[in-house]
């Protein structure tokens, strides 16, 4: 490493180069002499106005280094394009009684672009209503068809389908439907008794992900559920041990019940 300096005069003096280096020159009528100077330790010799030695310490040398990162780290921050705003679909989930419904499941079950439907393999996602049943869900394809149901127990559940990701706010009803119950029993020495404790599952096919509910009978033997009038005419499946039950729900029905009875051996009879 080199440090360069200029002499004008004869004078004695002190001296800095490269920071820090310290020491003194004698200069004759002729010129600069030649001398040695003892800069932290490490020895520096003159020649003719140019002085030589060996690099300092490295903390000297570092701090150059960081300053540059520091200007281009900056300058990075400065010139980079700012984020994209997130697109997606808002809205609140309300009741009856227009009263906001917290935890809400809002599930997305199907994607259509360009009129053609797109296979997602893996889970759906799935969000909850927060205190005041408001819901973000931030799909970015805006050029994308979504569909969605909402789910809370005590409620049926309610479908959308087709939402654009550049909709306007939902507001999205939830409403009580009505009730899909019945009795699993099975015959035991020619009487009949409650089954306890076992799964009764509902589901609702679609073009992507089916809507599935489970409940458990009680110690009665009984089972509800909560449903509407199905959207594009599918009917509702009710499953028991391999057995299922189609039921088409219309405008104005006020209930719905199917009894299951097994026997020992669990075959399944249905009682609509």
């Amino acid at each position: 490493m080199l440090a360069m300096m200029n002499i004008s005069d004869s004078r004695m003096g002190q001296w800095y180069a490269a920071g820090r280096v310290e020491g003194k020159i004698q200069s004759g009528r002729r010129g600069l002499n030649c001398g040695t100077m003892q800069t932290e330790g490490m020895p520096w010799t003159g020649i003719g106005g140019r002085v030589e030695g060996r690099p300092m310490t490295s903390r000297f040398l570092i701090l150059p280094f960081l300053m540059l990162l520091i200007l281009i780290c900056a300058s990075c921050a400065h010139t980079a394009k700012p984020s994209l705003p997130i697109t997606g679909i808002t809205g609140v989930v309300v009741d009856e009684q227009a009263k906001p419904v917290e935890g809400v499941t809002v599930q997305l079950c199907g994607i259509e672009k360009f009129g053609v439907r797109v296979i997602r393999l893996g889970l759906m996602p799935q969000y909850l209503t927060d205190r005041e049943g408001r819901f973000l869900l931030p799909f970015h394809e805006t050029d994308a068809r979504y569909d969605l149901w909402f789910d809370k127990f005590g409620f049926a559940p309610t479908f959308l389908y087709g939402i654009s990701g550049e909709s306007q706010e939902l507001k999205v009803v939830l409403r009580r439907g009505i009730p899909l119950s019945g009795t699993v029993t099975r015959v035991v020495n020619g009487l009949r008794e409650p089954v306890f404790g076992t799964t009764i599952t509902l589901r609702l096919p679609s073009e992507d992900l089916w809507y599935q509910n489970r409940t458990l009978t009680d110690d009665n033997g009984r089972y509800m559920f909560r449903v509407s009038p199905p959207p594009r005419g599918y009917p509702w499946l009710l499953y028991l041990l391999g057995q299922v039950v189609e039921l088409y729900i219309k405008q104005g029905d006020s209930a719905a019940d199917v009894d299951f009875v097994a026997s020992v051996d669990f075959n399944v009879k249905v009682t609509p």
